[in-house]
């Protein structure tokens, strides 16, 4: 169990935890000639039942809220600290609204200084605590009278304390901690610690820091404050790293230590966010705050998605843009103060890491953010099937809900779904969908055939147009159109898409310069004229000529080798025929001139036919030279 402290200024956290515990989490010189806590402290407790209690102990000034937020970010519940003489105070109030807005749902109240205080004082202030937790995840908890300096009630505080359970992990998930404390110890090197809140940590495991994407190797580990060779989700754990550029600079307060590479790490998330009851109404939509999240703080930006203003105790979806790079995955809590660092407004939940850049306003892209809260990922991914635009990627679906490997496979195993790979990833999309797609396609071809039998088809996106508002994305059109050509249910050539059985011709219109076209090409040979050369002959106009001769190309009768130059298919093939004679004979390589005079042409000719083949790889140029091959690029 992790358990923080909580509470105003002077309420006796400390003190509270060193009766406990025998420890003293005051640490630093400077808190200790103050009696003020500034720093997060550490103790530990071992309960009647075997179970042992790591204690987070947090500042309780104002000035240090950053700090306070570090410390509890992963903790399975709170001791909220309240003085009998001072009642409740400004620090109970943010510190009970930190802890509500990061979703702790049990603890107990410790009301400390009880020997000091008479009890229809400790009776009053104990009904103020009682509607104090009303409205919170906190309401309920047994509040205990104690006395840090006699002892008083700390037997019924054990007994509250062992109560408690442990909040459910994800122990085969890849690992994640947040860093609150990175520091230099003397013979040992570089130490990091927080809680580990999901997978496992071993000695000899090589993991990430994020956000800079560093390697690091763990060489020692300590969990629960002893020696282990291993640690798991929900214990606190003091991680030795080694590696190169592993320091204090690279390691520290706000990074994390991953198992998952690092896929996670963003500056602009998704989220849905609940505005404090006493908070200022949001009118803007690009809010200065700072985020707390994990044990990270960061300027960001706010941007509510679904309403432009939003009053105070109102929930909302919206998005986070950050000023640096943040770690962070599916049900991550947070906390947004106002942009001075001087009240807290806001509290959320992450939905995705991988905030939307264009259209998150839309409702298709709200629709498919509000299927996001729910925790079933095998539901989710059902849900968001039947939203457009009916796929999933599995392996980003994976990274936001930090899943394990074994878990995604599981995912598409049991999922009624087509799969398909895309960008190297596998994705599920929507039988229904996928099936009357296809169908659309082919019968938007067959259209398009009938209705212009002169067209060699129609180009990709024209073809994506024909489908309407209910097209597929871009992701999931191009798997479409693999599958479809993989299957030889459509063709594709030159851009150009059409079914297998037809067969485009040119109209009586394009007949009539092409057929006479034809004939001088075919008489010319390899003295293939220029465009102009054979309008001036057909006496016809160029421009006129050129579109008919490029609807010849786009058949495959005819090769379009240069803006001025059409060829015959089997004239181009007697020019491609001497390359690999050509090079063998020079393997150094050969000019323009060594090619013009083999095949008996023009310069300008021989350059246009060369760089042509340059284009298809036939030839590879190097300066002046070429040789034969693919070309590099």
């Amino acid at each position: 169990m992790i358990v923080a402290t909580a509470g105003h200024v002077d309420h006796g956290k400390t003190c509270l935890i060193r009766t406990l515990t025998g420890t003293d989490t005051d640490r630093l010189n400077v808190e200790k000639q103050r009696g003020l806590s500034i720093e997060l402290g550490f103790a530990y407790w071992s309960a009647g039942d075997g179970r042992r209690f790591g204690f987070i102990d947090v500042p309780g000034h104002a000035r240090f809220l950053p700090a306070m937020v570090a410390g509890i970010g992963g903790i399975d519940a709170a001791v909220l600290v309240v003085a009998a003489d001072d009642g409740v105070m400004p620090q109970t109030r943010e510190h009970l609204a930190v802890l509500d807005f990061l979703g702790v749902t049990q603890g107990v109240v410790a009301l400390t200084k009880y020997d000091a205080t008479d009890k229809d004082t400790v009776d009053r202030i104990a009904g103020d605590i009682e509607e104090l937790l009303a409205d919170t995840g906190l309401s309920g908890s047994p509040i205990v009278p104690v006395d840090s300096v006699s002892g008083t009630g700390f037997d019924n505080l054990q007994k509250a304390l062992t109560a408690l359970q442990p909040i459910a992990r994800q122990k085969d998930a890849p690992a994640r901690l947040a860093i609150d404390r990175a520091f230099l110890l003397k013979g040992v090197g570089l130490v990091a610690t927080g809680t580990l809140l999901s997978g496992r940590f071993s000695v000899g495991d090589t993991v990430t820091v994020t956000p800079s994407g560093q390697a690091a190797r763990i060489r020692g580990l300590h969990a629960q404050n002893e020696q282990v060779d291993g640690a798991n989700a929900g214990q606190r754990c003091a991680v030795n790293l080694t590696g190169p550029g592993i320091d204090t600079e690279s390691v520290k307060r706000g990074c994390w230590l991953v198992g998952n590479g690092g896929d996670s790490v963003t500056s602009r998330f998704d989220a849905t966010i609940r505005l404090a009851p006493d908070a200022t109404a949001i009118k803007r939509r690009d809010l200065p705050v700072y985020l707390h999240i994990g044990a990270a703080k960061t300027p960001a930006r706010l941007v509510p998605l679904d309403r432009t203003g939003l009053p105070p105790g109102e929930t909302a979806l919206a998005q986070v843009v950050t000023d640096e790079s943040v770690d962070v995955v599916w049900n991550d809590r947070f906390l947004l103060r106002n942009h001075a660092g001087t009240r807290t407004i806001a509290g959320g939940r992450v939905l995705t890491p991988f905030g939307a850049t264009r259209g998150r306003t839309k409702p298709a892209h709200l629709n498919r953010l509000g299927l996001r809260e729910r925790e079933d990922s095998a539901a989710v991914i059902q849900a968001l099937l039947k939203t457009p635009p009916y796929h999933v990627d599995l392996h980003e679906f994976g990274i936001e809900r930090n899943l394990p490997k074994a878990s995604i496979g599981d995912l598409a195993n049991t999922t009624d779904a087509t799969r398909f790979i895309a960008n190297s990833r596998l994705h599920l999309a929507n039988t229904a969908f996928w099936k009357t797609t296809e169908d659309r396609i082919l019968e938007t071809l067959t259209d398009c055939h009938e209705q212009e039998p002169h067209r060699p088809g129609l180009p990709e996106k024209g073809l994506l147009k024909h489908l309407g508002p209910d097209a597929p994305d871009a992701v999931l059109y191009k798997a479409l159109l693999e599958k479809l050509t993989d299957d030889r249910r459509i063709v594709s050539v030159g851009g150009m898409i059409r079914l297998p059985s037809f067969s485009a011709t040119l109209s009586q219109e394009d007949d009539a310069l092409w057929l006479p076209a034809k004939a001088i090409l075919e008489t010319a040979g390899t003295q293939a004229p220029t465009l102009h050369e054979m309008a001036k002959k057909m006496e016809a106009p160029a421009d006129l000529l050129a579109a008919t001769l490029n609807r010849a190309a786009a058949l495959g009768l005819i090769v379009h080798v240069s803006k001025n130059r059409y060829l015959l298919p089997e004239t181009l093939a007697v020019f491609q025929s001497v390359i690999p004679a050509l090079a063998s004979e020079q393997p150094c390589g050969f000019a323009v001139t060594d090619f013009r005079d083999r095949v008996g042409i023009g310069r300008n000719l021989a350059i246009d036919l060369l760089e042509y083949m340059d284009r298809q790889g036939i030839t590879r140029r190097d300066g002046n030279i070429r040789t034969a091959g693919a070309s590099e690029e």
